[in-house]
């Protein structure tokens, strides 16, 4: 939750502020070249650290015949107002060593009064200066946004420079850059907030001067300058400016400005006859000028320019970023009527992942100008005009159907079409499954069997953990050449694994209970975007297939419940791990089976170690919309587990209702099926008025609970099953 804030936030901000950050940055960029050509240009440097003040107005004095002014510039040189003893006014640079003209002040390049202005207000004067400060303003937060998305990212601040796993270019090197630029380009943001304060006079000025109308002490030793106390002991890098006296009268004093105070000097005997310490304003005035213009050295003016050039690769990456993170709209199918097509699309499908593929197959068929339509298998009827039926088809739990399959071979037994079609079939799983494509195998066997389905290509499996995209367009170029239809799907649209295994260290292991459940919490050791609801498919050896586990996320740390199965390798494997253990795994993505938080209400059905992905949304659910939880477990011992989870769940009030059922604790057994018929009224008024109902736990379950569902929407039209399927207001991940 935390992290969406940040994110939304981050993305935001930059999103109001972008163009004038981009004109910044570029303008940034060019006048960070400036103090480097100042450099380059000016006489060579000397240390002024080593040099006092009247070691130089003494060698002054020695060469010049009238002294006016000496101040030092940003880039470490001293320059000077003098009159020469021939009578001519010489303004320029002098060795503070020897008192030495070295040659004239340079003057500012125009270019760089153009920039100038464009950097700090547009040409728009006040109105201009508005929009730049503001801007920087912003940057500021998302930099502070951006630190915590970093730090969450690399899984803590101690972890800031720990290795990226990101694959994709704009996204590792938006981190990579991040952990060196954001500090200067923070300095860069702050100080430009400040002197924009400054310039709107936001900022409170202590009027502190120096009184003039103090008296020197008389009766002190007079000194040359090189020997008084003050010009000895003050060098020249403390100095920002001088004004000499007029004349040698006692009462005309030296008015230097130091980087610290401001003082008044008696000229004969270097008394202090009055100092003023700079308030703290005008110090952070002063330094946020040197750091926010990179005069304060070149090396610095680099790191700025680098920090410019930063920001603008930020603002290119990050609009990559969110253009490939951003949902994909659906496109509008032209879908013809299931009478009228002669080409039938039907799609088994839990995850969504499969339907994508089927999508944008029936796509390419439209393109070419057939009348296509599709639909789901549930939905499986005669087709009058059809000559063709292509299934896409997942397979799930140990080689059941998907939620939206489960009618199909009742309907083929009970439905005979009117004409012979062509058959193709295509099933999509994952090896790590021993019957990862048994239910599509079934459906083609079935199909085949009939004297009116004619094979039209051989079954087809698809291997998400072994090349897939490879595997759909081998499919497509078969059909291709059967069809005689180009086919030019994208590789985007073919599915896709991930299998990078990650490292995990176990924080906590509970015991194991009466049901052999148990409790295991993981953190990530590098950042990992992820939800309850995810699945991290756990390796238990090198060579052992995964097993899959519904995430539940709480303090971000991934807390999964297991029950140790006697032949389970996976689990057994994770029922043997200590704390500090280290296991390799992969999280992916579960996107249809997230906490909905635009629902008005959320129906929670769950048995066994189902609960797990609830527990992380209860937990989730800051703004407190109303949760019913129906859970069913053996006996009140099975609930144990999970009890400091659900009570503080229950003190937060991020759950309305709890529904328990147990299956052997009394005489009666009861499961979390029959709780659900008990409150019939209840869900059913729940699901008209918008609630989102999610399952979670075994297949059997989960089809009992969809049966119970689908009896109710016979009993009452106001329960539109498709609809509710449709607008995914039922939610299921069980196995």
């Amino acid at each position: 939750m935390i992290t969406s804030i940040y994110r939304y936030s981050h993305l935001v901000l930059a999103a109001i502020s972008s163009l004038f950050l981009v004109v910044a940055a570029i303008t940034g960029l060019v006048l960070s070249t400036e103090p480097i050509f100042y450099d380059l240009k000016q006489p060579d440097k000397i240390d002024l650290s080593e040099i006092s003040l009247g070691q130089t107005i003494h060698k002054l004095h020695q060469e010049y015949d009238e002294l006016i002014t000496l101040s030092t510039t940003s880039q470490g040189l001293v320059l000077a107002d003098v009159v020469t003893k021939e009578g001519t006014s010489v303004t320029g640079y002098i060795n503070p060593k020897t008192g030495m003209f070295l040659g004239d002040e340079i003057t500012r390049p125009s270019i760089y009064n153009w920039f100038t202005n464009l950097h700090r207000s547009l040409f728009l004067k006040s109105i201009g200066r508005g929009f730049i400060g503001i801007s920087t303003f912003l940057l500021v937060l998302i930099i502070v946004s951006g630190i915590f998305l970093l730090a969450q990212r690399q899984g803590g601040f101690s972890k800031w420079f720990s290795s990226i796993k990101d694959k994709e270019f704009h996204k590792k090197y938006h981190v990579i850059l991040s952990r060196w630029l954001l500090i200067p380009i923070l300095i860069i943001a702050v100080t430009g907030v400040y002197l924009s304060l400054e310039q709107f006079d936001l900022i409170p000025v202590e009027n502190q001067s120096l009184d003039w109308s103090l008296s020197p002490d008389e009766e002190l030793l007079q000194q040359t300058i090189e020997n008084q106390a003050f010009f000895k002991t003050t060098t020249l890098d403390q100095v920002k400016e001088v004004n000499f006296p007029f004349s040698s009268d006692p009462i005309d004093y030296y008015e230097i400005y130091l980087k610290e105070k401001s003082v008044l000097v008696a000229q004969h005997t270097g008394e202090v006859i009055d100092q003023v310490e700079n308030p703290f304003t005008a110090l952070v005035s002063y330094y946020s000028t040197l750091f926010h213009t990179g005069s304060a050295s070149p090396l610095w003016s680099v790191i700025l320019g680098i920090s410019c050039i930063g920001i603008l690769y930020f603002i290119i990456s990050g609009c990559v970023i969110y253009w490939k993170r951003r949902p994909k709209k659906n496109y509008k199918l032209e879908l013809s009527s299931a009478q009228d097509s002669e080409y039938i699309v039907l799609v088994g499908s839990e995850s969504g992942s499969t339907y994508a593929f089927a999508k944008a197959f029936t796509q390419q068929l439209l393109r070419t100008g057939k009348k296509v339509f599709l639909s789901d298998l549930n939905h499986y009827q005669q087709y009058e005009r059809a000559l063709h039926l292509i299934i896409f088809t997942a397979t799930y739990g140990d080689g059941d159907a998907p939620t939206n399959a489960r009618k199909f071979f009742d309907k083929l037994e009970k439905i005979d079409q009117p004409r012979s079609l062509f058959v193709s079939v295509v099933g999509f799983g994952s090896s790590i499954y021993p019957k990862y494509n048994e239910f599509g195998k079934q459906v083609y066997n079935r199909l085949v069997k009939d004297e009116n389905m004619k094979p039209y290509l051989p079954f087809t499996e698809v291997d998400e953990e072994h090349h897939p995209e490879e595997t759909c367009k081998q499919w497509l170029q078969l059909w291709q050449q059967k069809s005689g239809f180009p086919m030019e799907l994208k590789v985007d649209q073919f599915p896709k694994s991930n299998i990078e295994k990650q490292k995990f260290k176990v924080t906590h292991r509970s015991p194991l209970n009466k049901d052999e459940s148990f409790i295991i919490s993981l953190q990530p050791t590098s950042y990992n975007d992820y939800q309850s609801g995810d699945l991290l498919e756990v390796y238990a050896n090198e060579t052992a297939k995964a097993r899959q586990y519904s995430i539940a996320r709480i303090q971000n740390k991934i807390v999964l419940s297991i029950r140790k199965h006697d032949h389970g390798l996976c689990s057994t494997y994770l029922a043997n791990c200590h704390k500090n253990d280290d296991i390799m795994a992969t999280i992916k993505t579960n996107t249809n089976f997230h906490f909905p938080k635009d629902a008005p209400k959320i129906i929670m059905v769950a048995n066994g170690t189902g609960i797990a992905p609830f527990l992380g949304m209860l937990d989730e659910n800051k703004t407190n919309i109303p949760v019913d939880l129906y859970w069913g477990g053996k006996n009140i011992e099975s609930l144990s587990i999970y009890g400091e989870y659900l009570e503080d769940a229950h003190k937060k009030q991020q759950v309305s209702n709890y529904h328990i059922s147990y299956s052997r604790e009394n005489e009666v057994v009861e499961y979390v099926q029959h709780k659900v018929a008990e409150h019939k009224e209840q869900i059913t008024t729940d699901l008209i008025q918008g609630a989102v109902i999610m399952i979670c736990g075994s297949l059997s379950m989960q089809n009992e609970v969809l049966d119970l569902l689908e009896l109710w929407n016979k009993e009452n039209p106001d329960i539109q099953l498709e609809q509710l399927y449709k607008n995914q207001k039922i939610l299921t991940d069980c196995y």
